[in-house]
């Protein structure tokens, strides 16, 4: 079994291949103004990996089947958030190589500490969002420009 910096290293190629980091709606909306977290996904049809992270790094896992396609297998997805996922990439970090740019964006979203407080500046309330987006261009699938 793989233990310290070669485990650390596995997990992190999991999550450059098969993983989502992201800024994300969470907890619902206060007055409504949006409560941002980071949220860290990985999906696989191997259930196995979503186990083994929950095992390993917390979070929960889940399973959601396909009923467009019934010859798809069922995807296998381990989920963590906010303070708990921001403390999992600071570990994989300087093991991370494709998404490395959207792990340091979310440390930063979240040591900003406005995600939960629910009388947001207009100030804090702009790069919340502005974080947000630019996380999602950078997740987004598809060929770029």
């Amino acid at each position: 079994m793989l233990k310290g910096k070669n485990l650390l290293a596995y997990v992190a190629g999991i999550v450059d291949g098969e993983g989502c980091i992201t800024i994300t709606n969470i907890g619902g909306n206060y007055d409504s103004k949006k409560f941002l977290g980071v949220a860290i996904e990985v999906g696989n049809t191997n259930p196995w990996i979503a186990q083994f992270l929950e095992m390993n790094f917390g979070g929960h896992h889940y399973t959601k089947k396909f009923k467009n396609n019934p010859t798809w297998k069922p995807c296998h997805y381990w989920k963590v958030t906010s303070k708990s996922a921001v403390e999992f990439l600071k570990i994989i970090l300087p093991y991370l190589q494709i998404k490395k740019p959207q792990a340091e964006l979310a440390i930063t979203f979240q040591a900003r500490k406005f995600t939960g407080t629910r009388n947001l500046t207009d100030e804090q309330r702009v790069l919340n969002e502005a974080d947000k987006i630019l996380i999602q261009s950078w997740n987004k699938k598809g060929i770029t420009a």
